[in-house]
């Protein structure tokens, strides 16, 4: 199902009509009821609101998901025994913080307790 259709489905729920036949639900019907009524309104609400201002891409780090090289593993490891700091690695590799430490902490390079301090 994609988004534009779940959201039809839900606007004809708040309605108090059938998605498919358009025909108004029985009053004594679960989706009739004042409360879940309601909760239709704010499913409404909030799906127009994420259809009209979807989440830009751009704030996702350009390597955000992507797999590391082994050639991007041994630069990460030069960079920090080098003292860069986590933060300047992450942006030489387009990857978040998080991702980097991570990625050190699965390497065996830091230890959870840095990682953790890291991520404070």
């Amino acid at each position: 199902m994609e988004f534009a259709e779940a959201l039809a489905v839900v606007r004809s729920l708040e309605s108090g009509l059938d998605p498919d036949t358009h025909v108004p639900l029985a009053r004594n019907t679960v989706c009739c009821q004042p409360r879940v009524v309601l909760a239709f309104h704010f499913a409404v609400t909030a799906m127009e609101e994420l259809a009209n201002n979807p989440r830009p891409r751009r704030l996702a780090p350009a390597n955000g998901g992507k797999y590391w090289s082994r050639r991007e593993d041994a630069n990460v490891c030069d960079e920090l025994r080098r003292g860069l700091s986590l933060s300047d690695i992450a942006k030489a590799h387009s990857r978040s913080v998080a991702s980097v430490v991570a990625r050190l902490v699965r390497l065996g390079r830091i230890g959870m307790s840095a990682a953790e301090v890291s991520a404070a």
